[in-house]
This record gives structure tokens, C-alpha cells and sequence, in this order.
């Protein structure tokens, strides 16, 4: 079992659950987190995976990867503190980003400007999206994995 750094700089086991707090704005620490070690969210026909939470980064970034199945409807959602990169690993989606509509597929990269309303509706039988936002916080991520 390879050791990571939790939030106190303290070795801890891959095994062992992450401590959700606020970000404190502390510098973060440098962690590694190995395939399939994502803290993984199941919420209707999406799962999300945690990837790099707020509280390991210091909220300077979040990164989760998201698994949407075909006709998987997001309402519009407003992050008001984060900017979103989407990166589309597999799939095609249709995207709504305040008020432009965009088809994305597999290599694909949107900007998701804070405060813009985002919503998407998947194409194709599943998609995958690598999404990175900064700053995050608790708010961000529960936004995002809600949404």
C-alpha cells in the first residue's frame, strides 16, 4: 500500500478516509492518488469520483471525473466561486454555458466561467468528463456532484 499525505502533512494509508473540512487556505501539500482511489458519489444515473478534493489542495483546485449515462438531463447549475474546465474523456454531450449551446465529444474542452449557468444533456450511451475547477470548496464540489 503506497503512503499519502493528508491535509496535516501526516503519512496516512491509502485505506483511510480523507477528513472533509474547509479549505484553510494553507499552503497544500504535494499527494499522489493512484487509479481507481477517487472518493466516488452516486447521485441518480451520475457517479462522480473525487479525484482531488478542496480540502487535500488547500481549495486552490478540484479535480473529479464523472460518469453521466445516455439520456442523463443536468438542470442548469450556477457555481459562483469556481471556474470549470471540462475536459470529455468519452462520449458526446450537448452543453449549455450561459447562453451558448455546444456539442461535445471525446477530446473536447469547455470553460465554464464562475457564476454562468451550466446544464448538459448526454448523446451518446455514457460520457465521461474530467473536470477541473478553481478556487473549490465544499460549496463547489457539493454543486458539482448535486448538480
Amino acid at each position: 500500500v503506497s503512503d499519502m499525505r493528508g491535509a496535516s502533512g501526516t503519512a496516512r494509508s491509502d485505506e483511510e478516509p480523507a477528513a472533509r473540512k474547509e479549505p484553510s487556505g494553507d499552503p497544500p501539500g504535494p499527494f499522489r492518488l493512484a487509479a481507481r482511489q477517487g472518493e466516488p458519489f452516486w447521485t441518480n444515473d451520475t457517479v462522480t469520483v473525487v479525484m482531488a478534493p478542496p480540502d487535500r489542495t488547500g481549495g486552490r483546485v478540484a479535480v473529479v471525473e464523472q460518469l453521466l449515462v445516455a439520456g442523463r438531463a443536468r438542470p442548469p447549475r450556477i457555481d459562483p466561486d469556481g471556474d470549470e474546465v471540462v475536459y470529455v474523456l468519452d462520449g458526446i454531450l450537448d452543453v449549455q454555458i450561459g447562453g451558448a449551446a455546444y456539442t461535445a465529444e471525446r477530446g473536447t474542452v469547455l470553460f465554464v466561467p464562475r457564476g454562468q449557468p451550466v446544464s448538459l444533456r448526454v448523446l451518446s450511451a455514457t460520457a465521461r468528463t474530467l473536470n477541473v475547477i478553481a478556487p473549490a470548496g465544499e460549496r463547489t464540489l457539493r454543486c458539482l456532484v448535486t448538480g
